[in-house]
């Protein structure tokens, strides 16, 4: 119901709404533009933008063994979190390869898990079947919030200005807010969560149903204020694969070992067994990876799709799993695994689905802030 009246707002605000079907045939349609995404890439990079395409889910973690419970399951330390900190941590199989990805936070009772809204039920029963001897409690939240983010450099000016009271843009900025922060905006209540992965401020805003249509067209205002303007799927994915950030569902699912999509940083080494462990070690001290993430671009205004091939010395060195772009945008951008030895081709021929083969540069992905000057090379 969140979605919904959110999604009606907007289309009072930009009657030239694009939708795009859902990854889950049971989510509603997602906003794919809103009539002009050149603008909105823009504002997700230069000003602010509201990003109004369900991209995560938020889930109550709590109970006198959450913290241990977390810690034993997932990549990273959860254990030593303070309340308000934040991290980004993977779900494993015990043979390495990839289950969940979750953005972590602890929060005054218990965590909250930001975890992907289209595999949100998969990911709710991943993290709960194991509690049975623990005491833990795993808790469904999206039926009475949405999550929608805000983000650019103009974000955590705008955030500030609607605190109550009002701060200063760098009480909010990522070098020193790098977690969670339960807060009223202009006197509607919002949890903040902030997303470190990214080349620019972004922020994950939880909010209750009963907020959710009002606070959103107020952060839309607050954007249009600062130049920027909501933003739908296609800039946000063409800002994600730019800065080489993966996803579930799209370039992470049960057939990746994390390595392989440069996810070292959501895996603490250090901090004992979890599922998966002894596979990654092993991976990461004996050898490599079978493959790598590479990010693409194609300077060709013509559509890229997920599962092209990848040609690289006349053999299909791999597959694209993510692409972004539009009709009129004069380059395309994809991400896609490539064989090791093909890792460092700074050249490649993306073979579309007709036949078809499109020149394009390489690069390894690094889903890090340096991301961004990166991809644009």
């Amino acid at each position: 119901m969140s979605w919904r009246a959110i999604h009606d707002g907007l289309a009072e605000m930009h009657p030239d709404l694009h939708w795009t079907p859902p990854r889950e045939p049971a989510d509603e349609p997602v906003i794919d533009h809103l009539g002009d995404p050149d603008a909105e890439a823009r504002a997700l990079h230069e000003q602010a933008a509201l990003v109004v395409s369900p991209e995560w889910a938020p889930l109550h973690i709590e109970g006198r063994d959450a913290a241990d419970y977390l810690h034993r399951r997932l990549s990273h330390s959860i254990r030593e979190l303070t309340p308000g900190a934040g991290r980004y941590a993977l779900q494993l199989a015990g043979d390495g390869h990839f289950q969940a990805e979750l953005l972590v936070y602890r929060a005054d009772e218990g965590f909250v898990a930001l975890i992907d809204h289209a595999a949100r039920e998969q990911v709710f029963a991943l993290i709960e079947q194991y509690t049975l001897m623990d005491d833990v409690s795993v808790e469904r939240m999206w039926p009475a919030e949405a999550v929608v983010g805000l983000a650019g450099p103009a974000a955590p000016g705008i955030l500030a200005a609607l605190l109550d009271p009002p701060a200063t843009a760098p009480l909010l900025a990522p070098e020193r807010f790098t977690g969670l922060m339960t807060v009223t905006l202009r006197g509607l209540p919002c949890r903040i969560f902030t997303d470190p992965r990214w080349p620019f401020p972004f922020y994950h805003l939880s909010i209750p149903g009963m907020a959710a249509a009002r606070l959103a067209r107020l952060l839309a205002e607050m954007c249009a204020a600062a130049g920027g303007r909501p933003a739908g799927f296609a800039a946000l994915q063409l800002a994600r694969v730019r800065a080489g950030i993966p996803r579930q569902g799209w370039d992470l699912d049960p057939g990746v070992i994390p390595l392989e999509a440069r996810l070292e940083a959501a895996i603490d080494r250090d901090k004992g067994c979890f599922p998966g462990q002894e596979v990654i070690a092993r991976i990461a001290n004996l050898g490599h990876p079978a493959r790598l993430l590479l990010r693409l671009r194609v300077d060709a205004d013509q559509p890229v799709s997920a599962g092209d091939a990848i040609i690289i010395d006349e053999e299909i060195a791999g597959r694209i799993t993510s692409a972004a772009g539009w009709p009129g945008l004069p380059y395309r951008l994809a991400l896609g695994y490539v064989k090791w030895p093909h890792r460092a081709a700074p050249r490649a021929l993306v073979q579309l689905a007709d036949g078809t083969r499109l020149a394009a540069s390489c690069s390894i992905a690094s889903p890090t802030r340096s991301g961004e000057d990166e991809a644009r090379g």
